[in-house]
Formats: C-alpha cells, structure tokens, sequence
C-alpha cells in the first residue's frame, strides 16, 4: 500500500480499542520474522486512549502465513544453532518468572484451574504441571508451537477464542503476549469473564511500546512484530478496555 493510499484509508478506520477515529501516523515497519517481502506496515497512535494499531492489517484468514515454519517461537531453541542454549536458558528463566506471577496471584488457592489462551509452544503449562497442583489446560488457532512435542498430562486445543466454548470456568487465565495479536478486543475480554469463575484471576503481559528499547530501537523494535502485533497499550488503555 501506498503512503498516500494508507493515510486516505486512515481517515476511515477506528482504534482498535477506544473505536476513537483521532489517531495519527506513529511508525511504519517492514515485514517482521518472515521472509522479506515488499509489505509495508503503518501504525497510527490514538489522541484518546495513547493506544498504538496498525492501520493496514491482514485479513484473519491471511494470517496463517504469517506463523509457518519461519516463525521462530513456534521451532524452539534449535532454530537458533550454536545459540540454542542461550536461547533455551532465556526462556526457562521467562517461564519461571511468569510462575512466580502465577503463584503469588493465585496465593493461598490450591488446586486450582488455569487457562493459557495463546499457549503456543507451552512450556510455561509444562512447569505449570511441575510444580503446582493445576489443572492446566491451553489454547491456540494452531497446534504448531505442540503438535510435534511431549506434553502429556496438558489440556491442548487448538482453537481460536471466539469459538472457544470451554466445559468449565477457570480460577486463572494468562495471556502471555496474546491481546496485542487480537483482532476483536472488546469481544474477547467479554469472553474472558465468561470463562473466568467469580473472584478468579486475569493475567496478561505484553509489549511495552512506551519502552527504553522500543524508543531506542524505533521501526527496527521487534515489539512491533508487524503484521501479527495489531495493537500495543498503555495505562489508559487498559482502564477504558477492561
């Protein structure tokens, strides 16, 4: 798309959370971990919520390419050669630290129910299971990041969360990184206390496009992960959202 096609298209969109149409141009990318094409990828920042969308996505339908064999996340430590450790290590050390969120929200709660929505290669489930009398079970629009590993023991769907229809209510739901790659946000977090027991617990984290590295680092930034990221938050944004 061309920039003066994408600033026309612009005037006419809403923000994906606020459905604010006073936004404006904040950064444009390139194709992100994928081979390269001539995409280009626009972000505008909203005047209302300090939310930052993408203002030309890929149809839902198209989105499946994006998340192939070339999709690191999905192939693990290997893909990464002589620096399989290293990347190994790094993610064991994001699981465990995510397990002490997980235990010091659900604190005083045993046995207890949780769902990770965007489970992807679900390591984080795995030491879930090891150390924590869970009921751990997991979701996601493709089996990629599970169907050729061991994890037994792990409730795995693959499914996507509008269509999700789940047999029980869950006393915790984490989503790792998965709001900024959803397209319907105020139907998913309506979905999300569907599934959530009373009192129980919601977790999110995600990319921080206010950051030192994201500021630093500008289109190059990989928190743009352009064109699976369709927004990116800040404060406001979560207190008009949820």
């Amino acid at each position: 798309m061309s920039r003066m096609n994408e600033m026309k298209k612009a005037s006419t969109i809403s923000c994906t959370v606020c459905q604010s149409t006073e936004h404006q141009a904040f950064i444009s990318t390139d194709t992100m971990m994928h081979p390269k094409n001539s995409n280009r990828f626009y972000f505008r920042k909203c005047q209302v919520c300090d939310s930052v969308f993408l203002s030309n996505p890929v149809t839902e339908s198209e989105l499946s390419k994006y998340y192939g064999k070339s999709y690191l996340p999905y192939q693990g430590a290997a893909a990464w050669g002589k620096f399989a450790s290293i990347v190994d290590d790094s993610q064991q050390k994001v699981d465990a630290k995510r397990l002490t969120v997980l235990k010091n929200v659900m604190k005083g709660t045993d046995n207890f129910s949780l769902l990770d929505v965007g489970c992807g290669k679900p390591s984080f489930l795995q030491l879930v299971q090891q150390k924590l009398q869970v009921d751990c079970n997991g979701i996601d629009f493709t089996d990629q990041g599970w169907k050729n590993g061991h994890y037994r023991g792990l409730k795995l769907q693959q499914n996507s969360l509008a269509d999700f229809q789940p047999k029980q209510s869950y006393d915790a739901i984490t989503l790792w990184h998965y709001l900024e790659h959803d397209y319907h946000l105020q139907a998913t977090v309506e979905k999300l206390y569907e599934c959530l027991k009373p009192g129980g617990k919601l977790i999110f984290e995600v990319p921080d496009y206010q950051s030192l590295s994201a500021k630093s680092q500008k289109q190059f930034w990989q928190g743009w992960h352009s064109p699976r990221h369709l927004s990116l938050f800040a404060p406001k944004s979560f207190k008009l959202l949820f």
